[in-house]
């Protein structure tokens, strides 16, 4: 009886298609992610080359960091939220 509910709780993973949703938002989280820590390191390039101290690259950095933090936070919701749906579909 067990294995027949876990059977139908993976089952309802797949007919709910949640590996291409997890997938979709860990790969826009993670080139979102990349995005902004090319143009933080882009920013520090120009402003040492400029000879100018500025805090911009250290803001984008942190920015950067956030965003990366921010989006495990937003896949460990989205897997609870996974779990429990098939849990109710199965």
């Amino acid at each position: 009886m067990e294995l027949e509910a876990i059977i139908k709780h993976e089952a309802a993973h797949m007919r709910l298609n949640h590996l291409a949703k997890r997938l979709l938002l860990t790969w826009g989280m993670s080139l979102l992610v990349l995005i902004t820590m090319a143009v933080s390191l882009g920013l520090n390039a120009y402003f040492r080359s400029q000879n100018s101290a500025s805090v911009i690259p250290l803001f984008s950095l942190i920015g950067a960091f956030f965003l990366l933090w921010s989006s495990f936070k937003m896949i460990q919701r989205q897997a609870h939220q996974q779990e429990l749906e098939a849990d109710r579909f199965s």
